[in-house]
């Protein structure tokens, strides 16, 4: 059976972790459910290397807005494959050519919104969130498998449709817990690159250097905190140069470090001692799931959905308030037992064992 992947982002993040960890799965562990997976890149992709280096096919797509260059790819991409599904991950319908022609070449497609609104800004949002609604009716008409990420995700997606919100599949974002669980080897190692001493207390997030993300909050919050405490932010993105500034005019740049994207993201994850999201809004972010799985206390805004508290690690908050993001850090940075958290990240249900039988079950597949 072979899967055509779009949606994959330029920059490393969730939604490409969670699609990644499936073809691997697939690939390594489940050989015999003989799945395939092909991806369409935009762009120059984080992930290109990674497709590269382990023998993915994968197609390079112009944008979607060059139309007569997009219908000449698709053309020649579906005259040269036969797949099965069309594995289209957007949180927004703005994009049907695509969809429309994978089901004229007989392509079953599956939708899977990673998110509860798109990150666009400006004109462009304006224009985005018209043409969603516009696409709406169309698209619901092309879907064969309704995906989400949340049930947050698949209210707001699949909302105008009654039908295709029943019948909606929940693929949680699984992860590898036994390459995620604490590691104090780890943890001593990246404390003694980024010289954090004993008793300095280090703060962490994951994630796109992106609006949505509001790191800024992050910086007022490490302004007011003692000098015990730093901050690392793993990630990439267009606020990278916002995020500089505003380091550098409070005074923190011995504090707080932006590290860019990394390959290692667990080892950050054990050398933290307190993980942070104060983000607008998500879906069900990887991050979050992998810092529990590590034994990271965790401080969230409590505009996040409820279901990211799979462990007693997580802790909501308002952003209204930021002296109890403060108390709720100081309290969250005192020693647990770490280790004890991949089990119940597992019995929660998001170990990648149980991602992947969700997704082979929703497309037919049996076990």
């Amino acid at each position: 059976m072979r899967i055509l992947v779009d949606g994959m982002p330029r920059t490393k993040g969730g939604i490409g972790s969670l699609i990644l960890n499936i073809a691997e799965y697939a690939r390594n562990y489940c050989k015999n459910d003989d799945l395939t997976f092909d991806f369409i890149i935009a762009g120059r992709s984080g992930y290109l290397p990674f497709l590269e280096e382990n023998g993915y096919r994968y197609y390079m797509a112009p944008p979607v807005s060059e139309v007569k260059k997009y219908q000449q790819f698709l053309r020649s991409l579906f005259a040269g494959s036969k797949y099965d599904f069309l594995w289209f991950n957007n949180t927004s319908k703005v994009n049907l050519m695509l969809p429309t022609y994978a089901k004229k070449q007989g392509v079953k497609l599956i939708t899977h919104p990673h998110g509860v609104d798109m990150e666009e800004k400006g004109m462009k949002r304006i224009v985005f969130k018209a043409l969603d609604r516009l696409n709406e009716g169309k698209m619901f008409s092309l879907i064969d498998v309704p995906f989400a990420c949340s049930e947050e995700a698949a209210d707001v997606y699949y909302r105008g449709s009654a039908s295709l919100r029943e019948k909606t599949v929940i693929i949680r974002n699984g992860i590898n817990t036994d390459a995620f669980s604490f590691d104090p080897v780890r943890r001593k190692k990246v404390r003694d690159e980024l010289e954090v001493k004993d008793g300095e207390i280090l703060l962490g997030a994951v994630g796109r250097l992106t609006a949505v993300k509001n790191y800024p909050f992050l910086i007022e919050l490490l302004r007011r905190l003692d000098e015990k405490y730093k901050m690392i932010i793993l990630g990439e993105g267009e606020d990278k140069t916002l995020l500089e500034e505003l380091i550098r005019e409070n005074g923190l740049s011995d504090r707080c470090f932006l590290l860019g994207s990394k390959e290692n993201v667990r080892d950050y994850l054990s050398a933290m001692d307190v993980f942070l999201m104060p983000s607008l809004h998500e879906g069900m972010p990887y991050s979050i799931i992998e810092a529990q799985c590590a034994g990271l206390p965790c401080v969230v805004s409590d505009t996040l959905s409820p279901n990211m508290k799979i462990t007693d690690l997580v802790t909501f908050v308002s952003l209204d308030d930021p002296q109890a993001w403060i108390t709720s850090i100081v309290e969250g940075s005192r020693s647990a037992d770490r280790k004890q958290y991949k089990e119940k990240v597992i019995a929660s249900g998001y170990g990648i064992e149980q991602t992947y039988s969700a997704f082979k079950r929703a497309i037919g597949v049996e076990d």
